[in-house]
């Protein structure tokens, strides 16, 4: 038996729902939402949003191709999003948002959003000051870490095209295995020096490019290097290293008459990272000019 894709899962949801009252928001991945929802709430008031995962890029754009131009559902509200990558989609549409840099986490790892997120918890300002000081001291280091191994994934891109080389699959794992942290300090196995196994074949003839994808990330600023999965590793690293024994020895937490205080969890903070986040000025102005779209469906859908 076929396994359903999540595009058609998403897709058969959606038609299930038959509901012309919600603002149906079609995301890249299960988690999306948690960064979009919130401003998608503030920017055009409705309430009640149904979101759904298509599992990757083409899956959005393929239910965009689906659903927006259609005569039945261009009545209904729709909003789509997915990530610039690489190489922006040569799709154009009102109501598809593109992120100005290569995914939607990168938007959101600045330290002023750390330290929102610290203030909120309740921390005494010199642990969050110190804390801080951490941060942006192991966001530099991973930063060079980053672009190292994405100027590799990408030289890897451009070569699956290749009949010899079998299309490359980016997996967790790999990436937890090449990039740690430990104690503070970054630790980084050079994907460009001792490449994976199933790409070692390949690594002499993909050199020059990746020297050339060197120089085209030397210039992106630091907050916006990238790939979600190493933002989900190091901000999940960065908060256990405030948990640890290390930070409360550094004096960034310290012992009180109520215990010792504590850091909010990783969940939590992905979880509402979205409040304590400015809205990236890209997204404001993306959703500005679809609430006028959405409204002018709303009324065209009245008056029939």
């Amino acid at each position: 038996m076929l396994r359903e894709t999540d595009y058609g899962k998403a897709l058969r949801q959606f038609i299930d729902k038959k509901d012309n009252q919600t603002l149906h928001c079609f995301y890249e991945g299960k988690n999306d939402d948690l960064y979009y929802d919130v401003r998608v709430i503030f920017s055009t008031g409705y309430k009640e949003i149904s979101t759904y995962s298509c599992g990757n890029r083409d899956g959005v754009l393929k239910a965009l191709e689906r659903l927006a131009v259609n005569s039945v559902n261009n009545k209904r509200l729709l909003l789509f999003f997915v990530d610039h990558d690489f190489i922006a989609p040569a799709t154009k549409h009102d109501l598809l948002f593109v992120t100005p840099c290569y995914s939607i986490e990168n938007l959101y790892i600045s330290p002023d959003v750390i330290s929102r997120v610290l203030n909120k918890s309740q921390l005494p300002s010199k642990a969050t000051a110190k804390a801080i000081r951490l941060y942006k001291d192991m966001l530099a280091k991973f930063c060079e870490a980053a672009r190292e191994w994405n100027a590799w994934l990408k030289a890897m891109r451009l070569f699956e095209h290749n009949e010899d080389i079998k299309k490359f699959t980016v997996r967790d794992s790999l990436i937890k295995s090449s990039l740690k942290i430990q104690h503070g300090t970054i630790c980084f196995h050079s994907p460009i020096q001792s490449p994976p196994k199933q790409t070692v074949q390949v690594a002499p003839a993909i050199a020059d490019s990746i020297e050339e994808c060197l120089d085209e990330l030397e210039e992106i600023d630091e907050c916006r290097w990238g790939r979600g999965k190493l933002f989900h590793i190091f901000i999940a690293q960065f908060f256990q290293i405030l948990k640890s024994d290390l930070c409360k020895k550094q004096g960034i937490f310290k012992h009180d008459n109520e215990g010792t205080i504590d850091p909010p969890s990783f969940d939590t903070v992905i979880r509402k990272w979205s409040i304590f986040a400015d809205t990236p000025k890209e997204l404001k102005q993306f959703l500005d000019m679809a609430n006028e779209k959405l409204r002018e469906i709303s009324s065209a859908r009245n008056t029939l």
